[in-house]
This record gives structure tokens, C-alpha cells and sequence, in this order.
């Protein structure tokens, strides 16, 4: 959970809900300088959002439209808030933001940012 800058509980954490526009959730992307974006609804994450699924879905449909749900990946590489830092080195080096769970609820993101500044702040406490 150290590694989850922007945290969800808090508010931190831009999301979509599945029902919201492609359109929208580009501007929401575009506005807060994020290149995912999770996608959530009352029961937590459902997907997630990413400039490449924009992109291609812009790109062959010719338009925004459609909703996140139906371009959203849903095969998602999920740490528990548990997981050490190998476990999430492992999914970012391969190109993939790292969704932190605990207990069953969304935490927030891991980006490659994230463990560069908490790796940043460890070795100034040293």
C-alpha cells in the first residue's frame, strides 16, 4: 500500500464507471494527465482503461462513442496491497500498470513513477 501514491479510499484516484462514454473518459483522461484509467462500480474494479484501447477504439469504430465497458481490459494483473515489490516489478516491466486490492476493495495504482519515488525516498532515509 506504500507504493499507492494517489489512493482510492481518499479520493485520490480518477475512475470512470463502466456506463461512462468513451468521450468522457478521454477528457477525464486528458484533463488529469493519466494514461489509464480505472473503471469501477459499487462493487470495485471492474477494468481498466488505457490510451492504447482509446486509440485503437477511436481508430477502427472512426468516433468516441461507446461506453468503458466496452473497450475496458478486464484481464487484469491485480496485486493484494500485501505483495512485495518483485510482484509488482514483474508486472510493470511488462509494460502494465499495477492495480493494488486489499480485502477485496480497490486501493489505487501502481505506476513505474510510484516505485521510482518510493525508491527514491527509502534510499534518502539511508
Amino acid at each position: 500500500r506504500d507504493l499507492v501514491s494517489r489512493k482510492h479510499a481518499e479520493r485520490q484516484t480518477v475512475t470512470v464507471a463502466p456506463h461512462t462514454t468513451v468521450e468522457q473518459a478521454y477528457k477525464n483522461m486528458k484533463l488529469h494527465s493519466i494514461s489509464q484509467i480505472p473503471v469501477v462500480n459499487d462493487t470495485g474494479l471492474v477494468g481498466l482503461l488505457d490510451e492504447e484501447d482509446l486509440l485503437l477504439h477511436v481508430y477502427n469504430s472512426g468516433g468516441f462513442e461507446g461506453t468503458a465497458a466496452d473497450i475496458m481490459a478486464t484481464d487484469l494483473q491485480v496485486v493484494d496491497a500485501e505483495s512485495d515489490i518483485d510482484s509488482v516489478l514483474d508486472i510493470l516491466t511488462r509494460g502494465m500498470v499495477v492495480p493494488v486490492v486489499y480485502r477485496g476493495e480497490f486501493q489505487g495504482l501502481i505506476t513505474k513513477i510510484d516505485v521510482l519515488n518510493h525508491m527514491r525516498l527509502a534510499q534518502n532515509q539511508q
